[in-house]
């Protein structure tokens, strides 16, 4: 997208990136584009990766940042061999600490240069630190100095920020209610209570608990949106959902033994998330996700059907080799790397 990006910093970014490749090998490109279409932003990412071919041939060491602007999408796709320098975790932590917060914000000059300069940084061996801790210093300064309106992060050595500890007090809020609501409907069976009162407390309850809580901001840091739209879901899942399973665990061993076990994964789950640095709400994402791609094949190899579309899209790109950056939208096939392909690692992100 054109203007997207100063001539400044496009210059600047085609110097660093070109010297990323004479002192490092290391073939990386910048792409910029309005969306990628009907295709995901990891289809597009590999599409690209594999027409540039970014990298040398039998060494994969090429590296692909793109971001779809006007779908707020980006990912980091990263050749097979610099996997070990920058593993989908690393690539993960860069785009949620340095792009993502400043592309919310509208700085994306700001996001691309701080996220190049993380990359760099990892990527750099550690027999090359002696001779290059006068640049890291100065990265690791302007990267911080970038970021003093956040506040008063900690960061590693490679500019990165700490990661900071795993909140829990969302998530231990909705488990209580929850916990409550099935203790509601355990005791509507045990005591024989009329359903037709107790299910319109526990929708009500369960409604108006989330809302008294907001001045507190006990749950989504008291942002107002937000509850609204949990509101939407929350009353039937964790007030009416619970309370029925209330009921089931009184009146059904099956229902409890299924109960125990479900629960008892989810907790191991969460305790392996923890342990990895995750917050209970991750983990729990992830398992809906992982759950719901599972469905999806089923549907598949049970007769669903799908299609497929390609996508096409134009922007900004800064190739590593050579010293050329174009002002302009211009053709993914004015460039050619040297033969690398991608090995499918990497990370993804939303702004």
């Amino acid at each position: 997208m054109t203007g997207a990006l100063s001539a400044a910093c496009a210059a600047e970014l085609t110097e660093r990136l070109a010297d990323l490749e004479r002192r490092l090998g290391v073939q990386m490109a910048v792409l910029l584009v309005g969306s990628t279409g009907h295709a995901t932003i990891e289809q597009f990412a590999t599409a690209v990766f594999e027409q540039w071919r970014l990298g040398e041939s039998k060494i994969d060491n090429g590296l692909l940042l793109v971001a779809a602007l006007n779908d707020h999408t980006v990912r980091i796709e990263v050749g097979y061999g610099l996997e070990g320098a920058i593993p989908d975790i690393v690539a993960g932590r860069i785009i949620r600490e340095r792009i993502v917060p400043a592309f919310r914000e509208n700085r994306i000059e700001a996001g691309v240069n701080d996220a190049v300069a993380a990359l760099t940084l990892e990527m750099t061996p550690p027999e090359m630190a002696t001779s290059t801790d006068a640049r890291r210093d100065d990265e690791v300064a302007d990267l911080a100095s970038r970021d003093s309106r956040a506040g008063d992060e900690r960061r590693m050595s490679n500019g990165l920020l700490e990661k900071p500890p795993v909140e829990y007090g969302s998530f231990t809020f909705w488990l209580l209610l929850g916990l409550a609501n099935v203790a509601l409907g355990a005791v509507t069976a045990w005591r024989k209570l009329r359903w037709q009162v107790m299910l319109p407390a526990s929708y009500l309850v369960t409604t108006i608990v989330p809302i008294v809580m907001l001045p507190v901001g006990a749950i989504f840091d008291g942002n107002l949106e937000a509850i609204l739209a949990a509101l939407a879901l929350v009353p039937t899942s964790v007030g009416v959902g619970a309370w029925l399973l209330g009921i089931g665990v009184v009146r059904s061993a099956p229902i409890r033994k299924y109960a125990a076990i479900i629960g008892g994964t989810l907790l191991a789950l969460i305790a392996i998330g923890h342990w990895m640095g995750y917050s209970p709400g991750e983990v729990l994402v992830t398992v809906f996700c992982v759950l719901t791609l599972i469905l999806g094949i089923i549907d598949k190899l049970t007769g669903g059907s799908s299609s497929s579309s390609s996508s096409s899209s134009s922007g900004f790109k800064w190739p590593s080799s050579g010293s050329r950056a174009d002002s302009d939208s211009s053709s993914s096939d004015s460039f050619s790397g040297g033969g690398g392909s991608s090995g499918g690692g990497g990370a993804s992100g939303r702004w």
